[in-house]
């Protein structure tokens, strides 16, 4: 490994540790792109990316749980179906064509983008400030933690995302979740999913760079904590704007990969 593809490797796990931080979405939105920019089959940098994904969780959780409360019960009641969702969307990664991926991928950001809105508008139905510490957390609907795990775990198999993307909005939405609050919750979970995510590629024969995710991994962990004290200095509007703004580049450039 040249230096200069450790410099870039690292980099990218610093900009995805941020990014993890600040959204609680888990960093691979960025980190699957690097990896396939890097050379990367999408199968491979999905895989690859969970690994990273699953040690910048733990450090931005730590982060979070050292400053503020973290409403465990409300972590696991997510993070059980998200563990038992990963499996099936590494299963359905491994079941389509590269391009099909590379295409799914984009339109998954496309999606998520506009399903973001949903964020800003839940900010007019939950006070972002109260409840913010989790102690008083109304009773969660069972039947919408279901899906909220279940969706992101489903995503954090077949995209390498974590599944932040849509678990921070359907907590804010469905289970009435202050959005700094669902954020932090949401990584907790991320971490969780990830690690379920990374043992079924493995069933599954998958070539996971294992060195370049412990490189980037350590990138992320230098910017997961940076991240995480930047989330209590941003509006919930201007984190859900960095996150729209990010997916639609990437989504630009998958297009055009898979199709140029």
């Amino acid at each position: 490994m040249s230096p200069l593809e450790l410099g870039i490797e690292l980099v990218a796990g610093l900009l995805a540790g941020v990014f993890a931080g600040v959204t609680g979405a888990g960093g691979g939105v960025l980190l699957v792109p690097i990896l396939v920019w890097l050379g990367l089959p999408p199968l491979s940098a999905t895989a690859t990316s969970n690994v990273a994904i699953s040690l910048s969780a733990l450090s931005g959780t730590w982060t979070n749980l050292r400053r503020f409360a973290l409403p465990w019960r409300r972590v696991l009641l997510l993070a059980i179906p998200a563990m038992l969702a990963a499996p099936l969307g590494v299963w359905l990664a491994h079941s389509i064509p590269a391009v099909a991926l590379l295409l799914s991928f984009a339109g998954f950001n496309v999606i998520a983008a506009g399903l973001m809105q949903l964020r800003l508008r839940s900010e007019d139905r939950v006070d972002v400030g109260a409840g913010d510490s989790g102690s008083d957390l109304p009773p969660a609907n069972a039947g919408a933690a279901l899906a909220t795990g279940f969706g992101g775990g489903t995503l954090a198999g077949l995209f390498g995302v974590g599944g932040g993307l849509i678990m921070v909005p359907f907590q804010t939405l469905l289970l009435s979740t202050p959005v700094r609050l669902a954020s932090r919750i949401s990584l907790a979970v991320v971490l969780f999913a990830s690690m379920a995510a990374v043992a079924a590629h493995l069933g599954a024969g998958a070539d996971i760079h294992w060195r370049t995710g412990l490189v980037i991994a350590v990138g992320g962990l230098a910017g997961a904590p940076i991240g995480a004290r930047w989330l209590h200095r941003l509006t919930g509007r201007q984190s859900t704007r960095i996150i729209q703004a990010t997916m639609l580049v990437v989504a630009g450039s998958f297009v055009a990969r898979a199709l140029l």
